[in-house]
Parts: structure tokens; sequence; C-alpha cells
């Protein structure tokens, strides 16, 4: 169980990555403190935090990442055979950091838990953006491959946005920093709205 503030939990600075809740993402883990960090994960049950990490090199750890980031709990283990592990993250929440209380063997921040929102107008403008997004999604398919999908019930609509929104921020060919600034936004629609012209 994670409170909404503070809670301690571990970090890895990923260059050019930029992972959204309910998507999923492959980390390689190459480095002897994120072995040790992975470890700790399986006992501990926790999840793991990754954040983008800035180019310009800070003093300090919490000044080389974004304060935002996304939580996912691994879901799949692959040994490779250069010995390096395969982590299958799937996004759970996203997280702001405060600080760091440690960095070695790997990092361990205090965190603050982030929730997204959406608060259409109306059922009908909820309606237009959820058909809007399945057809974006339907566009990465080849022409031939697409079936004609159909909304589900109401009541299941804001989870399916939640979940097509961040899938598709994953996808879009876009700089990690823009992917940055839609992680940021708290609210869904608002989301939407900044990833809609790309």
């Amino acid at each position: 169980m994670f409170r909404r503030k503070d809670s301690l939990l571990p970090v890895m600075p990923m260059p050019q990555v930029v992972f959204f809740p309910e998507t999923f993402v492959d980390i390689h883990v190459v480095e002897e403190g994120h072995r040790q960090m992975v470890s700790s994960v399986r006992t501990h049950n926790w999840p793991i935090g990754i954040f983008l990490a800035r180019e310009s090199e800070g003093e300090t750890l919490l000044a080389r990442c974004e304060s935002v980031g996304t939580f996912g709990r691994i879901v799949r283990v692959e040994q490779l055979r250069t010995g390096i592990s395969k982590l299958t993250l799937r996004g759970k929440f996203r997280g702001r950091l405060h600080r760091f209380d440690q960095t070695e063997p790997f990092p361990l921040a205090r965190v603050e838990m982030l929730t997204d929102h959406l608060h259409p107008d109306s059922p009908e403008a909820l309606e237009r953006a959820l058909k809007e997004l399945i057809s974006l999604v339907q566009s990465f398919k080849p022409a031939a491959k697409r079936e004609q999908v159909e909304l589900p019930p109401l009541e299941s609509w804001n989870r399916l946005f939640s979940t097509l929104l961040n899938s598709v921020a994953m996808l879009l060919p876009v700089m990690v920093e823009k992917k940055q600034q839609w992680l940021v936004q708290d609210d869904l629609l608002v989301r939407y709205k900044m990833m809609r012209d790309e």
C-alpha cells in the first residue's frame, strides 16, 4: 500500500524514455546497482519509477531528472544471452519526485503519487474524443487489418480513454521532451488536446 505523499520507492533515470500509465516499456538492466534494484523490487513487491534523465549535467541526481515520471510493475524478466536482463514494466501511476534518500547502490526517492483527472463537458464530448482516439490507434495498423471497433458501455469509457490516450502517447514519434510535457499534465483531456495535433 502506498501513501499519496512521501512514499519511498526505487527510481531509474533513463535518457530518451518517457513512460505512461497503462502502457508497457522494456528496460535493459546493465549496471550492477540496477541489478540490485531489481532484486529488491521483486523481494518487496515495489513498483519502479522511470524518469526522463535530463541532458544537462546537474550537481545532484534530483537536478538531473525530470520531476514527473511513471511507476510500473515488473510483468516479465528475460535473461538475454549477453548476461543483460530485460524487464518489461506495466505502467501503474505517475509520481512526482521530492528528494532522493539514497543513490547507492540504487536510487530510492521520496515520491508523491499523482492521479489523472478526466472531467468532460458531457458524455457526447467524451464519446467524440474516444472515437477520435480509436481512429488514431487504428491508423497505426495497415488498412487491410483494421476492424470496426465498437465503444464499450459508458461506465468503462474513462478507463478506456486513459488507456488509449497513454498508448498513443507512447507510439507517437515525437521528441521525448514533448512526451514529458504530456506526462506532466494531470487533466487527460488537456493531455489529449496537446497530443491531437501531432
